[in-house]
């Protein structure tokens, strides 16, 4: 008596320091509690879970009976989950579906929301599994609705990365790679490696159908990592699998067929009908893309046979009959709680009856007493008129007043809006001044200087083929600012109009590689226009050209020779994207930050291109004048690319829009 005492005493400890089958086993062949004995038998069907399916049922089986004889109701409820888990690896998805409803009917009356988060998100994977989408999501929402009210973080984490498998079959990829990355990131804090393995093996399989599937091979050899160190030889097939399809996609035919004749091998290891399936359709299909029809054939009996023993079709037919009937049980809940609430409110309506007899009493005995109290309240009628009228009064006025206050709010809101715009064009006019001043100055300057050295000296013909030359490029220069800055004052005048309308890009983006063509000549610079010709979008052209030719001048003025400038169009839902990249020194990471802001500055072209400043700042408020934005990627010595953002067009007539611009005073 004493030892087994001392052995139950033991045990939990036990229990928590040693889960591997073998010290299980030994505790097994010990406990003498129902509870204990039903526990250590599903701690058994989830280590199987690992290694040996069949035998993680028998233990499931096991606890199921043992938990049942001795009505444990959580107990058997978790055993049946674990058996339903285990139907489900074998391909037995009807026996699975019939062991998860159980589960939840005892787990639901023994209030477990453990075993209840578990049961929906089981249910969710059997629905998902016969390809019922509408039933599986139905069920992962409960399961995540009870596990964020329970603060449940390892059952949320296995409904995201379930959640991350519906919306892959829906081909939805990007979203459920964020369920999946989610999901992981929740297990890595939860340190559930078991948990964590699933993840990544579905971070990884999923870039199968992405543009660059290579990056799944890190998620995949990190969950490969995790299962041999929990010796999961389950999830490990499939896994191989999945990279094998990753290989086979990048051209390494070799290195696919290596790992999918590994994921067969160790798939018929697990005796799951299911796994070995999967593995011999992956290897038929890639012998047959080979023309090694001889090996296909082989692996295409080895898939019918599977097929026979699956029978997935009967088994859906015994799926859906198993919902038909617990959706009749679930109907005739519910007529039930239905009808015991009629009876209810029968029994409230005799109540209140019986409550309005005696109310009727009382209000006879209160008539009584009114008829005896009218007498005196007429006395008080004529005061009281004059009380009412007086508060009527009142009340008016202080609903006047109350308008009063909203307006001048009101007003006060639309006055704070006009002077935080009136500052920023102050502010943005101060800028132009501020060049006009100094930058447009300073060329003119050198222009008088040049011509009265032309007027005063004998020069030769050499030194008046470098003034001219000179003299060129200080005019270019000054062109392009007076170009801008009449542009913006134009754009500030009282009654400019911004007319929005469809604009078709391609010949925008052509007319003005026409005007820069010559420019670009001269350094060997090729121009591609890449936009397709239905590329149209909602804005005010004029504006546009402008963006457009000085983003390019700007791209040419910073491209060596021989490099190129490409602009291209993304059209998305609501927007298009105009690209305009060239293969130029790039901009450093200390001024990318500074650009479209007031440090205002310039640089040099490839060639001693001088610039001033002010074109990308008339680039920013002439886009955000018609609803659009700018936004540039940069490389210092790779480039860059300037991005134009805009509504696309619709079918919209053109509207011509007022400018919230103020005037040039």
């Amino acid at each position: 008596m004493k030892k087994v005492l001392l052995c139950l005493l033991l045990l939990p400890v036990l229990l928590r320091a040693q889960y591997n089958p073998d010290s299980l086993l030994t505790l097994l062949g010990k406990s003498q509690i129902p509870a204990q004995t039903v526990d250590l038998h599903c701690k058994l069907s989830k280590q199987y879970q690992l290694s040996d399916i069949k035998k993680s049922k028998k233990h499931a089986e096991a606890a199921v009976r043992l938990a049942k004889q001795f009505h444990l109701k959580s107990g058997q409820a978790e055993a049946l989950t674990l058996l339903g888990h285990a139907n489900l690896v074998l391909g037995e998805y009807d026996q699975a579906l019939d062991c998860h409803f159980n589960s939840l009917d005892l787990a639901l009356r023994a209030q477990d929301t453990s075993v209840i988060i578990a049961s929906y998100t089981s249910l969710g994977v059997m629905y998902h599994k016969i390809r019922d989408a509408h039933r599986a999501f139905a069920y992962y929402e409960k399961a995540r609705n009870l596990a964020l009210k329970t603060n449940d973080s390892v059952g949320l984490s296995k409904v995201y990365n379930n959640l991350g498998n519906l919306y892959e079959d829906k081909k939805e990829y990007t979203k459920a790679l964020r369920y999946f990355s989610k999901a992981a990131a929740m297990q890595r804090q939860l340190n559930q490696s078991r948990s964590l393995a699933i993840s990544l093996h579905n971070m990884g399989h999923v870039h199968v159908y992405l543009p660059h599937p290579e990056q799944g091979l890190p998620y995949l050899f990190e969950s490969l990592k995790i299962n041999q160190t929990l010796h999961n030889k389950i999830l490990l097939s499939g896994t191989l699998g999945s990279a094998a399809q990753i290989y086979h996609l990048l051209g390494n035919k070799d290195k696919a067929l290596e790992y999918a004749r590994e994921s067969y091998s160790l798939a018929q290891k697990t005796e799951s009908s299911k796994k070995i399936r999967d593995a011999a359709i992956l290897l038929q299909n890639f012998y047959a893309k080979q023309g090694n029809y001889k090996e296909a054939y082989e692996y295409l009996k080895t898939v019918n046979k599977q097929d026979s023993l699956l029978n997935l079709e009967h088994q859906k037919i015994k799926a859906a009959e198993i919902t038909a009937e617990q959706e009749k049980h679930i109907l005739e809940l519910q007529q039930k709680k239905s009808l015991a609430e009629k009876e209810s409110q029968v029994l409230k309506i005799k109540k209140q009856q019986a409550t309005l007899g005696f109310s009727a009493a009382i209000m006879f005995l209160l008539s009584v007493l009114l008829l005896v109290a009218f007498r005196s309240r007429q006395r008080f009628k004529a005061s009281s008129e004059q009380l009412r009228e007086a508060n009527h009064q009142m009340v008016a006025q202080n609903k006047e007043i109350k308008q009063q206050k909203a307006t001048l709010f009101s007003q006060s809101q639309i006055l704070q809006k006009q002077n935080a715009l009136l500052e920023s064009h102050n502010g943005f006019k101060t800028r132009v001044f501020s060049i006009i001043s100094h930058d447009l100055r300073a060329p003119f300057g050198s222009i008088k200087g040049i011509l009265n050295l032309i007027n005063t000296q004998n020069l030769s013909q050499e030194d008046l083929t470098m003034l001219f030359t000179v003299l060129s490029k200080e005019m270019d220069h000054s062109l392009e600012m007076m170009e801008s800055l009449l542009l913006w004052s134009k754009s500030q005048l009282s009654g400019s109009n911004v007319v929005l309308k469809s604009v078709s890009v391609q010949p925008v983006v052509a007319d003005n590689l026409q005007l820069l063509t010559a420019s670009a000549e001269q350094k060997g610079i090729l121009l591609v226009n890449a936009v397709p010709e239905n590329t149209f979008i909602h804005t005010d052209k004029e504006r546009l050209n402008f963006v457009i030719r000085n983003l390019i001048q700007n791209a040419i003025k910073f491209t060596s020779t021989g490099g190129l400038v490409k602009i291209e169009a993304e059209e998305q839902e609501n927007q298009v994207n105009i690209l305009i990249s060239d293969t130029g020194k790039g901009i450093s990471a200390k001024n990318l930050s500074r650009l479209f802001t007031e440090d205002r500055f310039t640089t040099l072209g490839t060639l001693n291109e001088k610039g001033s400043g002010l074109g990308l700042m008339l680039c920013k408020e002439l886009m955000e004048s018609v609803q659009g934005r700018i936004q540039v990627e940069s490389q210092e010595g790779q480039g860059s690319t300037f991005i134009i953002v805009l509504p696309k067009a619709s079918s919209i007539e053109p509207l011509l829009i007022e400018t919230d611009n103020l005037i040039l005073n």
